[in-house]
């Protein structure tokens, strides 16, 4: 892949899309959204002219800035909302290019405080503006893109994609309005990973009594029997451990009249059960809190497990101490 040409593209895009909630005359702006005329070789070619036609459309929604004092809208700690935030990218379209896996999640813009109200769209919940991300499909970008009589490719049209990814990044922060608390503070990572304690165990426990009547297969998973022990010491009764595992890896069973659906409601992942066996970790986002934390659940429960006695003894640990203290014994005394 020619990296050259991948900075040629990149470098005569203008940045995509910095939107203001109170647009100005583009002379105001200091970082203009047309692009100058490029001394480069490519610069009348027509995919040229495409990306420099994307750029110079209006890339927001003109809305009065609101006051964003409102705690309402702006609690970047609180879970949630961000899973409010990430859900509404499930609920309208979504981003990036239709089929097309971007290193841009609705984890990374949902913790700066956007949401998605349309397909390729974003709003901030506290100063309103309204972001649009622009990403060409591959099938247009390859008939226009022909440098040289090169072939364009994926691996090639997927670098682009990473550019503009990049960019919307930085952008995530700056695009807010300039009183927007959003510009400050995200929303840290660790407030959307589980917190397993006693009170998640109980939860676990109630969402396993609910559910009644779900009939799947699901592939094993790195110790789930696990989950049998401690739901007999708990006396929690299920229909099957199938259900254990779901309960344990966030996933929420609707029945519809075509079929059972499952839905995440840390991911917003929603796919309809097959007669096949189910890999219930792999179905996640691969950034789902869920990927990593129902370990650290396996081992809080196993923390849990009752002593067992043996011969009069407690557990295999306490006969191993007790032998310890035995041989100290004779060679002390």
């Amino acid at each position: 892949m020619d990296t050259e040409k991948t900075q040629s593209i990149l470098q005569l895009l203008s940045t995509p899309g910095k939107p203001s909630p109170n647009p100005r005359p583009l002379s105001s702006f200091s970082h203009s959204h047309k692009i100058s005329k490029p001394k480069h070789k490519y610069q009348s070619h027509p995919t040229i002219s495409y990306f420099r036609s994307i750029s110079s459309r209006r890339v927001h929604t003109p809305e009065p800035e609101l006051p964003c004092e409102s705690p309402q809208t702006f609690q970047p700690y609180n879970r949630t909302q961000l899973l409010s935030r990430i859900q509404s990218f499930n609920s309208n379209g979504g981003i990036g290019p239709l089929g097309f896996k971007i290193p841009l999640t609705p984890l990374d813009i949902s913790r700066n405080g956007w949401s998605c109200i349309h397909r390729n769209q974003i709003r901030c919940v506290s100063c309103h503006t309204v972001f649009h991300l622009k990403f060409p499909d591959l099938e247009s970008f390859s008939k226009s893109m022909n440098f040289g009589g090169d072939e364009i490719d994926e691996e090639y049209y997927e670098a682009v994609i990473q550019g503009l990814c990049e960019k919307y990044k930085l952008e995530l922060i700056e695009s807010h309005g300039k009183n927007c608390p959003w510009r400050k503070i995200q929303t840290p990572k660790n407030c959307y990973d589980l917190n397993v304690d006693a009170k998640y165990l109980d939860n676990y426990k109630i969402q396993v009594r609910e559910i009644h009547d779900v009939n799947i297969k699901t592939k094993y998973i790195e110790d789930e029997d696990i989950l049998i022990k401690w739901c007999d010491e708990n006396d929690v009764k299920y229909d099957n451990i199938d259900i254990l595992k779901l309960v344990l890896l966030g996933w929420k069973p609707i029945q519809l009249p075509n079929g059972l659906l499952l839905s995440c409601g840390s991911c917003g992942r929603r796919f309809i059960t097959t007669d096949e066996e189910i890999d219930l970790i792999d179905q996640h986002n691969d950034w789902c809190c869920f990927n990593t934390s129902y370990p650290k659940v396996l081992e809080f429960m196993k923390s849990l497990f009752k002593k067992e006695t043996t011969d009069g003894y407690e557990s295999e640990d306490d006969i191993k101490t007790l032998q310890r203290l035995d041989k100290l014994r004779k060679i002390i005394f």
